[in-house]
C-alpha cells in the first residue's frame, strides 16, 4: 500500500512538471498559428501585386518592384509553411514521443517560433518596399511626391512604435524562465546567457575591427531578435535545436525521475516532520497546563 501510495504521487508529480511545459508549448504554438494567419495574408496580397498590370516604361524601378514584391511573397509562404507544420508536428511528437520527447518538443516549437516571426518580418519589410517602388509606377511624378512622403512617414511611424512594444515587452538574455529540469535533477528558475549573448559580451571587450563589428552587430540583431519573441532560453551552442539521440532522451528521463525522488523525499520527511509536530501538540499543551501555577 505503501509503494502504491509513492507511485501515485510520483505520478502526479509527473503530470505537474509536463503542465508546465503544456504551457510553454500552448503559447508557441497559438503565436505560431497567429503568425501564419498574418502570413497567408501578406502572401495573398503579394500575389495581387505580381499579377498588376504595370506600364513598360521605369524598367529599373519595375525591376525592384518585381523583386520586392517576390521577396515578399516568398518569405510570407515560409513562413506559413513553417507555422502550419510546426503547428501539426510539434504537439504531435510530444503526445506520442518517448519519454521526454516534451522538452524536445516545445524548445523545437521554440525555434520555429523565431523562423517563423523572422519570415514574416522579412516579408512585411519587402512588401512595403515593393509599395514604394509601385508608387512610381502607377502615378505621375506630381502625385507619385506626396504619395511616397506619406508613406514613407507612416513606415517610420510604424517602426518607431513597434520598437517602443518591443522595448516595453523585452525579455532580457538569460531572465527567460524555463519549466526544463536539468540533467543533473535540479530545477533552475532562471536559465543563463545564451551562447549567442555570451560571444557578444566578449567580442564587445575586444578592440574594434571592421569584421569583428559586422560580427558584432549580427550578434547584436539576434540577441534583439530572442529578446522580442522571448526566445532567449535557447541553449544550444550553434542558437538551433538539434534532434535528441535516444541516450540523451533516457538521460533526461533518468534526471526527470531522479529529481521526482528526491521531491518525494522531501515532502515524505515534511509530512512526518508536521505528523510529529501534530502529535506532539497536545501533550505540550498537557505539560504547559501542568506547570501552570493554580488559581489562588
Amino acid at each position: 500500500m505503501i509503494q502504491a501510495s509513492k507511485d501515485e504521487l510520483e505520478m502526479e508529480l509527473q503530470a505537474s512538471f509536463v503542465e508546465i511545459r503544456k504551457r510553454e508549448m500552448a503559447f508557441y504554438v497559438t503565436n505560431c498559428r497567429s503568425l501564419g494567419t498574418q502570413a497567408a495574408l501578406i502572401a495573398a496580397f503579394s500575389f495581387s501585386g505580381i499579377s498588376a498590370d504595370l506600364h513598360d516604361s521605369h524598367g529599373m524601378v519595375k525591376a525592384i518592384y518585381m523583386t520586392c514584391i517576390t521577396s515578399a511573397m516568398g518569405f510570407a509562404f515560409t513562413s506559413l509553411i513553417n507555422s502550419m507544420m510546426a503547428s501539426m508536428l510539434g504537439p504531435g511528437y510530444a503526445l506520442r514521443g518517448p519519454e521526454g520527447s516534451y522538452h524536445h518538443a516545445t524548445e523545437s516549437m521554440m525555434y520555429e517560433y523565431k523562423i517563423v516571426g523572422l519570415n514574416l518580418l522579412l516579408a512585411m519589410n519587402m512588401f512595403y518596399f515593393a509599395a514604394f517602388a509601385y508608387v512610381w509606377l502607377a502615378f505621375h511624378w506630381s502625385l507619385s511626391v506626396p504619395v511616397f512622403v506619406l508613406m514613407a512617414v507612416l513606415y517610420e511611424r510604424t517602426i518607431r512604435y513597434s520598437l517602443l512594444v518591443m522595448n516595453t515587452f523585452r525579455l532580457p538574455t538569460g531572465l527567460a524562465i524555463s519549466g526544463r529540469i536539468n540533467m543533473d535533477g535540479t530545477i533552475t528558475p532562471y536559465t543563463a546567457l545564451s551562447p549567442v549573448a555570451i560571444e557578444l559580451e566578449v567580442l564587445r571587450r575586444r578592440p574594434p575591427a571592421p569584421l569583428r563589428w559586422l560580427r558584432i552587430r549580427w550578434l547584436a540583431f539576434r540577441v534583439e531578435v530572442d529578446e522580442f519573441l522571448g526566445t532567449s532560453d535557447l541553449r544550444e551552442s550553434d542558437g538551433q535545436v538539434r534532434p535528441r539521440t535516444e541516450a540523451e532522451l533516457r538521460a533526461e528521463a533518468e534526471a526527470t525521475r531522479v529529481a521526482m525522488r528526491n521531491m518525494l523525499y522531501n515532502i515524505e520527511h515534511g509530512a512526518v516532520a508536521n505528523r510529529r509536530a501534530e502529535m506532539s501538540l497536545p501533550l505540550r499543551r498537557a505539560a504547559d497546563s501542568a506547570a501552570a501555577p493554580a488559581p489562588s
